[in-house]
């Protein structure tokens, strides 16, 4: 036909195969011819005939109805929509990874920012504690010397005032240093924890008897409230936390004053209290009072001195026996710490 005509005679211009798209009444087809080209295996039997290898010698033609492109277009539009799938998974995968590097970069630099506020933290209160240490020590050395040099020209009263003045540098020098071994070997893990049943009554007629010096000393009343109330917790630890806010109550306690120790269930825990009449803590310091950078040690009623570490160690003592501490204050009527432990009723 007029169509394949025109196929044949492109294949002597291109030698290439030819195809249209055609309009046929109200069809449309798709029509297609390949060139027919001469092989090695034709000139067998058709060399005698004047074939020569490459001719074109004809063409294979193919109609095809027009809706075939229309199923095209549909592949197409498949593959369109797998593309941009891929394309929307690829980016949703590189956000989430960058959004994920993102987070971690922020995370490393916290952790490296936490690092380093520890760090200037510990410079901070290793350079305290070597204040503290140092002004009993100092102590020590001058009074020393004055004994040694002055001691003939001094009076009877001046030696046993350098005398007494020497032993209180000395306790506070070696109380300084005792906790700081306590603090050192409770965070190194050299402190041995070993819960038992404790009967908080016990404990709290312990340390009573144990401050009961003290107290006589500033005629102060000590007061032990608790009925048999039974914690799981280390002894030694348990005890050192209870001894260390009677004394502290002790020292911040106006003669005639009270000091009383209570404790009640509440759930599975046992609240431990140390209540006493005191002079009391400003706001401003019971915010800071267990952070080891702002320790500060205040002298007592009757000027009696301190390391400022005793309640960083009851803190940790606590804290290793699962348990809490903190406190109420009012300035000029008292304070009270609390602190829990698991109950073992």
């Amino acid at each position: 036909d007029e169509w394949e005509t025109k196929a044949l005679q492109s294949f002597k211009k291109t030698g290439d195969e030819y195809f249209e798209k055609v309009t046929s009444g109200d069809s449309v087809i798709y029509r297609y011819m390949a060139p027919l080209i001469t092989g090695q295996s034709c000139l067998a039997c058709h060399a005698s005939q004047g074939y020569k290898l490459g001719d074109i010698r004809g063409g294979i033609s193919v109609n095809t109805p027009y809706h075939m492109d229309a199923c095209m277009k549909a592949n197409l539009k498949k593959i369109v929509i797998a593309y941009v799938l891929i394309f929307l998974i690829g980016l949703f995968a590189i956000l989430y990874f960058n959004s994920a590097l993102s987070r971690h970069r922020t995370e490393m630099e916290a952790k490296n920012k936490k690092i380093e506020e520890v760090g200037r933290a510990k410079d901070k209160f290793f350079s305290i504690v070597a204040h503290d240490l140092k002004t009993p020590a100092a102590n020590i050395k001058h009074l020393s010397e004055r004994l040694k040099t002055d001691f003939d020209e001094l009076s009877e009263e001046e030696r046993k005032s350098y005398i007494d003045m020497l032993f209180e540098s000395a306790k506070t020098h070696n109380n300084l240093l005792n906790e700081l071994l306590d603090l050192s070997r409770l965070r190194t893990g050299s402190i041995s924890y070993t819960p038992e049943r404790l009967n908080i009554r016990v404990l709290a007629d312990t340390v009573l008897e144990q401050t009961k010096l003290q107290a006589l000393q500033k005629h102060i009343t000590q007061i032990n409230e608790v009925d048999d109330c039974f914690a799981k917790g280390d002894n030694n630890m348990v005890t050192a936390v209870l001894r260390n806010l009677v004394v502290n109550a002790i020292k911040f306690t106006h003669p005639e004053g009270r000091v009383t120790i209570r404790a009640r269930y509440d759930r599975n825990n046992v609240i431990v209290s140390v209540t006493d009449t005191g002079i009391g803590i400003p706001e401003e310091t019971t915010r800071i009072i267990f952070d080891p950078v702002h320790k500060k040690s205040t002298p007592g009623t009757a000027n009696e001195s301190g390391s400022g570490l005793g309640l960083l160690l009851c803190k940790e003592f606590v804290e290793r026996n699962g348990g809490k501490i903190r406190l109420e204050s009012e300035v000029g009527s008292g304070t009270t710490f609390f602190f829990t432990l698991p109950a073992d009723a």
